[in-house]
C-alpha cells in the first residue's frame, strides 16, 4: 500500500481516499463532489504525463460520445491498456490525429503507481471502450501490457512486436503456455477506492454489472486476463469493509500465487 500513498498523500483527495479505505461511505452529494474533484485534479496529473504543450493542443479529449441519456450507466468495465506507459495511453485518448483508424477511449486510466486519471468525466459523458455496451458502462483502463509474446530470441514483446522492458521481466507470470504482466497492488487498491466513489456518486450503477472486458466480450477480448481477480475484487469493493491490514495489500504486485491467496483472504474476510 506504500506505493499507492506516494501520490495520494499529497493529493486533495487524501481525506476521501482514507475514508474509503477505512470502510467509510459518502452520501450522494459528497460522492459527486469527490468525483468532480478527481476530474479537476486529473488535469494537473495528465499535464505532468504528456507535457503542458501537448495538453494545451490536444486536451480535453473529445474522443467521447454524447452525454449519458436516461437511464444513466448501470455498469463498469475493467480493461488493460496492452501498453507499458500511462503517457502512451493518454496520448492515444487525446485529440491528436492518428495515422491509423481508431477512436477508443475510457473514462479513467489507473497507472501502475496507483494514480487515478480521469480522462473523460464519468458523471456526464459516454466513452468508447466496449462497443455496443458503451452507452451503459463506465470504462476503467489499467496500465498493463497484458498478454506477452516470448520469441525465439528469448525476449518478450507486448502487442506481439513491441519490446517489453527488461527491468520488468522478473515479474512476468507464466500460466500454462502463456505469459502475462501482473497488476500492481497500487492499481488494485485504486480500483477499489474508485469503484466505491463512483458507486455512491451514480445511483444507477448496479453491483452485478461491474465486470471486465473479457467477461463482456469473451470471443474477442482477453482483458483483464487471469491475473485480475475480478469477482473477489468486486466482492471486496461492495463489502464496504476496510482494506487496510489485509496481507495482499503489503505486496508490490500480485503474482499467480498471490492471486490465489488474495481470493482466499477476501472470501474469509467477507465471511467473518
Amino acid at each position: 500500500m506504500k506505493d499507492w500513498f506516494n501520490w495520494v498523500k499529497t493529493s486533495s483527495l487524501q481525506a476521501a481516499a482514507d475514508l474509503t479505505l477505512n470502510g467509510g461511505r459518502f452520501n450522494l452529494e459528497d460522492a459527486i463532489c469527490v468525483v468532480k474533484e478527481l476530474n479537476e485534479e486529473s488535469v494537473l496529473h495528465i499535464k505532468e504525463y504528456v507535457g503542458e504543450e501537448f495538453y494545451t493542443q490536444y486536451f480535453p479529449s473529445k474522443r467521447h460520445g454524447k452525454n449519458w441519456s436516461s437511464p444513466f450507466p448501470s455498469g463498469l468495465v475493467d480493461h488493460y491498456t496492452a501498453g507499458i506507459k500511462a503517457s502512451h495511453t493518454l496520448k492515444w485518448f487525446s485529440n491528436k490525429k492518428r495515422s491509423i483508424r481508431g477512436n477508443s477511449s475510457a473514462h479513467i486510466l489507473i497507472d501502475r503507481n496507483g494514480v487515478i486519471l480521469s480522462v473523460i468525466d464519468p458523471l456526464t459523458k459516454i466513452a468508447w471502450h466496449a462497443g455496443d455496451d458503451n452507452t451503459s458502462n463506465i470504462g476503467v483502463e489499467h496500465v498493463n501490457a497484458g498478454l506477452l509474446t516470448k520469441n525465439s530470441d528469448g525476449k518478450f514483446y507486448y502487442q506481439e512486436t513491441r519490446s517489453y522492458p527488461e527491468s520488468r521481466i522478473p515479474r512476468i507470470q507464466q500460466i500454462e503456455d502463456m505469459y502475462w504482466e501482473p497488476y500492481s497492488t497500487a492499481q488494485i487498491i485504486s480500483n477499489i477506492v474508485l469503484k466505491r466513489w463512483l458507486f455512491e456518486a451514480i445511483p444507477t450503477l448496479k453491483e452485478d454489472y461491474f465486470t471486465d472486458h473479457q467477461a463482456l466480450d469473451p470471443d474477442r477480448k482477453l482483458d483483464c486476463g487471469p491475473l485480475w481477480p475480478l469477482y473477489e475484487l468486486n466482492e471486496l469493493v461492495f463489502s464496504w469493509k476496510p482494506v487496510r491490514g489485509m496481507d495482499w495489500a503489503k505486496k508490490s504486485f500480485l503474482s499467480v500465487g498471490d492471486i490465489e491467496e488474495f481470493k482466499l483472504e477476501v472470501r474469509d474476510y467477507i465471511a467473518e
